[in-house]
């Protein structure tokens, strides 16, 4: 085997760990993007019921007041 074509083995190597790495990279970028989007989604779903709770319970709406 010479050594050029042991040279373009290491850069095939390279280039799979490179692409294998990229892959996960992507996957793990998605699964950010979706686990954010779940926290948001509970986080609009948990302030939906607070809101319809007070409403629900006819509590009056805080009045800001300026203090002298």
């Amino acid at each position: 085997m010479s050594s050029k074509t042991r040279i373009i083995v290491l850069h095939m190597k390279e280039i799979i760990y490179t692409a294998v790495f990229l892959a996960l990279a992507v996957v793990l970028a998605i699964l950010l993007v979706v686990v954010l989007a779940v926290i948001l989604a509970v986080v609009l779903i948990v302030l939906l019921v607070v809101v319809l709770i007070l409403v629900v319970h006819d509590v009056p709406p805080v009045q800001l007041r300026c203090v002298e």
